[in-house]
Order: structure tokens, then C-alpha cells, then sequence
């Protein structure tokens, strides 16, 4: 076989053209929809998917919003307790220092004694005849 000094040889530039041309030629139609479909249909259902992110938005802003208020009735169920039981300790210290035998001992210590008589009216006639 003799070389034909005429004829071209394959190199990568030229293969590389061909494919270039075969994958754009592939490539076209689905890029052209791609483009359709994003010119029109993004404009189209563009307030569709505002509102669907609006409503992303409010679900996510609720959830944290009711986490926050649990995490506070949380806080607010021990506040409660605490002060329940410093309630009960202040009741049962009101009812003990108000019996009749604690009334009588603090009274002896500042001088007074317990009345022996009953108590009685006081009768107060008016004076009918001022000058």
C-alpha cells in the first residue's frame, strides 16, 4: 500500500468538529424545551410558587413559634410548682402561728394575760339636753 499523500488524514480537530455538531444536535431540543419550559411555565406559575413558598415560610415560622411556647409552658410548669409548694409553706405557717395556745404565748411575752370575765357591752346614753 502506497501512502496517498492527497488525502487527509483523521485527527482529533476534525473528529472533534463532527461531534461537537452531533452533540449539539442532541442537546438542542431538550435544551430548547428546558428554555420553553422555564420562560413560560416559571412565568406562568410564578404566583403558584410564591404562595407555595409563603406557605413554606408560615409552616416554619408555627413550628418554631410552638416550640417556643412549649420550651416557655415548660418553664412555667416548674415556676408553678415552686411557688405551690412556698404557698403551702406559708399557709401552714399562717395556721400555726393563728392557734389559740401560739396567740396566748406571744401575748404572756409582751405582758397581756388572758381575760377571765366574759365580754360586755358598753351602754352609752346620749345626752338629749346640750345648752
Amino acid at each position: 500500500m502506497k501512502h496517498n499523500r492527497y488525502r487527509r488524514k483523521k485527527t482529533r480537530t476534525h473528529n472533534k468538529g463532527r461531534l461537537s455538531n452531533m452533540y449539539r444536535a442532541c442537546t438542542q431540543p431538550v435544551r430548547q424545551a428546558w428554555t420553553t419550559l422555564l420562560g413560560t411555565a416559571l412565568f406562568a406559575y410564578l404566583p403558584q410558587i410564591l404562595f407555595l413558598v409563603l406557605l413554606g415560610v408560615i409552616y416554619i415560622g408555627s413550628r418554631h413559634r410552638s416550640e417556643r411556647m412549649i420550651r416557655e409552658i415548660e418553664t412555667l410548669k416548674v415556676r408553678v410548682a415552686d411557688l405551690r409548694a412556698e404557698y403551702m409553706g406559708a399557709q401552714a405557717t399562717y395556721m400555726y402561728a393563728t392557734r389559740r395556745t401560739e396567740i396566748l404565748r406571744r401575748a404572756k411575752a409582751l405582758g397581756l394575760h388572758e381575760p377571765t370575765q366574759p365580754p360586755f357591752v358598753l351602754d352609752i346614753q346620749s345626752h338629749e339636753s346640750t345648752p
